[in-house]
């Protein structure tokens, strides 16, 4: 069974601030930092994504060992790096002014933070590993890419920053999944028609 959106997490709160055409565009990491969760692969997408001159702002917030290369590549970059727990009203600030949150794990069940980012109409860009081809519908709330690969991840983002009208149908969609077919009714539904 799908793991259901998040949708009731910020839903009194969350405003989203927009997806302007005129500012570089905003990509967020969050959740525990882990091996298999890609970070090295995000790093690497990003270094492509500032070598082709892609006005990009990367934030990674989460709690977690960084190997030291990592750390040194966050600096060289201006990567902003929140390494610590972050609170909830913390998360909803930043993701206020997130355009796409990035998932490229090596693995994985599902994830808590993609469940939060398409509850709130902000679309993922993911690796086709696990759960996630169950959270994340290409071109649908998010776009797929293959695991293990920067180049593809840089392509994924350079897709939205060169067409920033697909951001908005890919918000859109994940807010009417998240309503929907990723709602906890609709999966409450699912296991009941299991269960008889």
């Amino acid at each position: 069974l799908r793991f259901g959106s998040h949708s009731n997490l910020f839903s009194e709160k969350f405003i989203h601030q927009g997806f302007n055409l005129e500012r570089e565009l905003r990509l967020l990491f969050f959740g525990r930092i882990l091996n298999y969760k890609g970070i090295d692969v995000l790093i690497r997408a990003y270094d492509l994504m500032v070598k082709k001159g892609m006005n990009v702002e990367l934030t990674v917030a989460g709690e977690g060992r960084i190997e030291d290369w990592i750390l040194r590549e966050i600096k060289r970059l201006n990567i902003n790096l929140i390494n610590r727990w972050i609170t909830e009203d913390e998360l909803l600030e930043i993701l206020k002014g997130t355009d796409i949150v990035v998932a490229p794990y090596k693995e994985a069940s599902q994830s808590g933070p993609v469940s939060i980012a398409t509850a709130l109409g902000i679309p993922v860009i993911a690796t086709k590993v696990g759960g996630l081809v169950e959270q994340v519908l290409d071109g649908i709330n998010g776009i797929l890419i293959e695991p293990e690969d920067p180049e593809t991840l840089c392509k994924a983002v350079e897709r939205v920053y060169y067409d920033r009208n697909l951001l908005i149908k890919l918000s859109e969609g994940a807010k009417f999944l998240s309503r929907s077919q990723l709602s906890w009714d609709n999966i409450v539904k699912e296991m009941e028609e299991i269960w008889e």
